[in-house]
């Protein structure tokens, strides 16, 4: 799965990267902008904070905020359960997300993520990010506000770990390259057979691309813990 991520990233080079033709509006960015019109970085981005996020096809393409985690109501539960991931292999098949993955996909700027590693009755955190791009761009799908939630929300989509990173967790979040991001964001790729050759793409990009990972401090398991030493490699570990 993918908890935590840290989108500590300047506004301008989101801009460049993604070159959204509508102007980011501060006003819908509020959540995730400093005083000084700067996108405030969050180290350890967790499950219900803001989040930045791109959206549109080519020519409509948004910078917007939206908060990680959609809350879905089962009829086996008396309270919404919060859904954070979403399995990129069966995600066309249900019901809480075969229309998002058809008609809402999106990208989420980041940085890299963190991922827990279970070994000597204990879980130590790692960073791990793609060694090709400064900011990787994980796929993501959006949804609107409805009855359980009055803000926008996201699902980050998942498929199995590279083989270099199985030893820490069997999961990764999908991200999705230079070459694969326009077609991923692009509204009118929308049938079901177009889409599904479209995650196929998307997952094998992500298991050919080179990874590093290292561990951290183990403070990062509070979601609280919003320093810039969430990243810095723990001391005594490889």
């Amino acid at each position: 799965m993918c908890g935590r991520f840290t989108q500590s990233v300047s506004l301008q080079d989101v801009i460049d990267k993604y070159r959204p033709r509508i102007a980011p509006d501060p006003g819908s960015l509020v959540d995730v902008i400093d005083a000084e019109g700067e996108l405030r970085a969050n180290y350890n981005l967790a499950p219900t904070e803001p989040a930045l996020v791109v959206r549109g096809g080519e020519a409509s393409r948004i910078l917007t905020v939206a908060h990680f985690g959609h809350p879905v109501a089962f009829r086996s539960q008396p309270a919404p359960k919060l859904l954070i991931n979403a399995r990129s292999e069966t995600v066309l098949s249900k019901p809480s997300f075969s229309r998002s993955v058809r008609m809402h996909r999106a990208a989420v700027p980041a940085n890299g993520y963190f991922e827990w590693m279970k070994e000597e009755g204990t879980k130590t955190p790692y960073f791990i990010y793609p060694t090709d791009e400064q900011i990787v761009s994980l796929a993501a799908l959006w949804f609107e506000p409805d009855e359980n939630s009055p803000v926008e929300t996201f699902v980050i989509l998942t498929q199995a770990a590279a083989v270099e990173l199985a030893h820490i967790h069997d999961r990764m979040p999908v991200m999705i390259g230079p070459d694969l991001l326009g077609r991923w964001l692009e509204t009118s790729l929308a049938d079901k057979a177009g889409v599904a050759r479209l995650l196929e793409a998307v997952q094998a990009d992500t298991a050919a691309r080179a990874m590093e990972a290292y561990a951290v401090t183990r403070a990062v398991s509070r979601a609280n813990f919003k320093s810039s030493q969430a990243i810095v490699p723990a001391e005594g570990r490889p």
